[in-house]
């Protein structure tokens, strides 16, 4: 077990500034690199302890205990094309590292209980666009980080079904800077930055049911985490003489993470060969507006609401593998996420659409016990036009973007 402790710190240790999260819109699926590489497919997997992100349930029925650990590297470009002055900007970096561990336990293989630790980052958004471009008095930066930690419990209530339930401890932080439009005279605009960390409950909580020798069934839900930040500060960069006009302070606001429930089939023609099936919900409509409130108001500065009015939407997933031999298994996938932003209210934070993805990769043995995965996922978000008279911020005007992603991990098995 010293041996087993010793390599889950040391993948750990390996990861800890790879903190930095990027997606297009608001939730990252990049949970693990053998689950990317298939689509993100994995409620009705029973493969290693990447259940306890994906099916909690699914854990007692896995072959052999695990630890695994990995990260991403995401390279995101996104451009908007003005709809006034036909010029297109872009966002100024797009690289970032999500990361994952999870660990399960038990105290032998035929054990009935099962228990694990999972670190996760589920939602994070992180955008930087060009200096003076038009949506700069909406946002100019925005960087969410989430990390959910959870401690899972699983139980085999017989041969074929397991269950599974973990609580959830949600951190995050944030950071937002626009522009403010200050008519002074050198005609230059003032800025603020808002930041903010937050601590949340949630909870995990999954059924598996090994139908028989070739279906696998999964059913997984993840609860909304309400999320309030603490010690949340408002910074302002203007001109000395409007200085008393916009006072830095305190900041208060509320965010919700939104639920996330999903069915998957996997079905096993052979041995060798297997094919899933994930279709996924998002309880999105908990992101009604974007409120911040602050300490120190003035005749010039109030409290803010943004409407954001986002809808639940599905994300439909299929992904397959193939072991050509004992050491290697090769993966493949594709998806379909619809946008929960809805007409007239898409926003520089997040200019989502609805978004087509490619994955594949491969995993091979580097020992008897140790696993090495690696994927490559291509998306892309079709373009989006709102008109500048419809739109809730006047910024009119088309935005698309894709990104390319790789993973990599590792997979110890005992």
């Amino acid at each position: 077990m010293k041996y087993y402790l010793s390599f889950a710190i040391l993948l750990i240790i390996l990861q800890v500034t790879s903190t930095s999260l990027k997606a297009g819109g608001f939730q990252i699926s990049l949970n693990a690199a053998g689950n990317i590489a298939m689509g993100h497919t994995g409620i009705a997997n029973a493969e290693n302890a990447s259940g306890i992100y994906f099916n909690p349930g699914s854990l007692v029925h896995n072959p052999k205990r695990s630890i695994i650990s990995g990260f991403s590297l995401v390279d995101l470009r996104m451009e908007f094309e003005d709809e006034i002055s036909g010029q297109k900007y872009t966002n100024e970096y797009g690289n970032s590292f999500p990361l994952y561990f999870y660990g399960d336990w038990a105290l032998d293989s035929t054990s009935r209980w099962r228990v694990g630790m999972g670190i996760y980052n589920p939602f994070g958004n992180n955008l930087d666009w060009q200096d003076h471009w038009p949506g700069r008095f909406v946002t100019s930066e925005i960087d969410l980080k989430t990390f959910y930690f959870q401690p899972t419990v699983s139980y085999k209530v017989t041969e074929r079904l397991g269950i599974g339930l973990g609580p959830i401890l949600a951190y995050g932080d944030v950071l937002i800077r626009k522009d403010i439009p200050l008519a002074i005279n050198d005609m230059t605009d003032g800025e603020v930055l808002l930041e903010g960390n937050a601590i949340g409950w949630g909870f995990n909580a999954g059924i598996f049911y090994d139908l028989n020798d070739f279906i696998n069934l999964g059913v997984s839900f993840i609860s909304n985490v309400d999320v309030a930040p603490n010690d949340g500060t408002a910074t302002f960069n203007v001109p000395a003489l409007l200085r008393d006009s916009f006072p830095d302070g305190n900041i208060s606001t509320r965010l919700r993470l939104p639920f996330h429930t999903g069915l998957g089939i996997q079905v096993k023609p052979s041995e060798k060969f297997s094919l899933n099936f994930d279709l996924n919900y998002t309880g999105w409509s908990s992101y009604d507006s974007l409120i911040v409130q602050f300490e120190n108001t003035t005749s010039v500065l109030n409290d803010t609401r943004e409407p954001r009015l986002y809808k639940n939407n599905f994300a439909f997933r299929f992904g397959g593998s193939y072991k050509p031999a004992n050491n290697l298994i090769i993966r493949f996938g594709t998806y379909f996420d619809m946008t929960p932003v809805q007409d007239n209210f898409l926003s520089p934070e997040t200019p989502d659409s609805d978004r087509i993805g490619l994955s594949a990769g491969l995993s091979f043995k580097l020992g008897k016990s140790l696993m090495a995965d690696l994927s490559v996922l291509y998306t892309e978000t079709m373009q989006r036009t709102e008109k500048t008279e419809l739109n809730y911020a006047g910024l009119g005007g088309s935005y698309k973007g894709k990104a390319l992603i790789g993973s990599f991990g590792l997979s110890f098995f005992y």
